[in-house]
């Protein structure tokens, strides 16, 4: 196997590798933002019935009102980080690399392991790493993203395969990353 494929860290590519890096290993972004519409439901309907029910039967509407006002704080913030995550954190991040836009990783990746070649106007490098030294690897619909540990990842563009499918490097990735490869297309 001798795939090819050549990236760059463009406003997509950040936009998935921050919902990707704040989702985690457990969660796929989309059941990540289900849960949370999920809870963000929950804690308003909770809150709504606090306030309602209460006065029905007489009861002292104070507890109620602070619970009810302390619910619709926290569904608020909720709301406002999944907002951040989805919709701010890609631009977030791509402002942060914007010395790394120039730059273009050239991806070969092999049965074994990945050689990766960056280059730019300032800078060439190059590393082969193998898939076992990895930290994690998630995919998404258009990107694979190679953890060389907890918060640095390439940006591997499977739009720009060739040499073969991106199932045939999936599969190598998972031979030699059991349990540490997320697949979520989103």
């Amino acid at each position: 196997m001798n795939l090819t494929s050549v990236s760059v860290y463009d406003l997509p590519a950040c936009y998935a590798l921050a919902r990707a890096s704040l989702a985690g290993r457990r969660w796929t972004p989309r059941g990540r933002l289900i849960a949370r519409i999920c809870l963000c439901v929950v804690f308003a309907l909770i809150a709504t019935l606090d306030l309602i029910l209460p006065p029905l039967f007489g009861e002292d509407a104070g507890f109620a009102r602070f619970l009810a006002v302390a619910l619709y704080i926290l569904t608020g913030l909720i709301l406002l980080g999944t907002v951040y995550v989805y919709a701010l954190a890609g631009r977030v991040i791509y402002r942060s690399l914007r010395k790394m836009g120039q730059v273009t990783n050239t991806f070969v990746c092999g049965a074994e392991s990945v050689y990766v070649v960056s280059q730019s106007d300032a800078m060439e490098g190059s590393v082969t790493i193998p898939y076992a030294r990895l930290h994690h690897a998630v995919e998404t619909k258009d990107y694979i993203l190679l953890y060389q540990n907890a918060g640095s990842a390439f940006v591997l563009d499977k739009r720009t395969l060739t040499g073969g499918a991106p199932e045939e490097l999936r599969n190598a990735i998972r031979q030699h990353m059991t349990g540490r490869y997320t697949l979520s297309l989103y």
